[in-house]
């Protein structure tokens, strides 16, 4: 998980990948982020728009992938994906909502996500989701 300091990297097993998530739900960033570490991934789990802001100005380039909560008290998932998007991070994006989400049409999806995952889920179906997002 993102300990705060960018410089306490540590080696990637090879074909692994580098999660950011956002999430204001702990027990659902401890879980999520056991499972992909377990893995061989690389997870910064954060449970706040700011610390996620500050994550990926320090670490845009190394981010393969963006899991993101829909709901969250400051700024909603779509919202904090424009952010991403408006200062150049293009890598895809897997937004998770427990509400039926149709964002086609929905006044904070100027930026899309590449894949929208219901609520409750397993590593299954994240596995599923992580697949066709990152094409393998």
């Amino acid at each position: 998980m993102y300990s705060g300091d960018a410089n306490s990297r540590y080696p990637q097993p090879a074909g692994s990948k580098t999660f950011l998530m956002v999430d204001d739900e702990q027990a659902i960033l401890d879980c999520i982020s056991l499972l992909l570490e377990a893995r061989g991934h690389r997870v910064h789990a954060v449970g706040s728009n700011v610390a996620a802001m500050q994550v990926m100005q320090q670490l845009s380039d190394e981010i393969d992938c963006l899991i993101l909560d829909y709901s969250m008290p400051e700024t909603n998932g779509l919202q904090l994906l424009n952010q991403f998007r408006s200062i150049g991070w293009k890598n895809p994006a897997i937004l998770c909502s427990s509400r039926v989400l149709d964002i086609r049409g929905h006044p904070d999806a100027q930026y899309w996500p590449e894949h929208v995952l219901a609520k409750p889920y397993g590593l299954d179906r994240l596995g599923n989701a992580i697949s066709i997002v990152l094409g393998g």
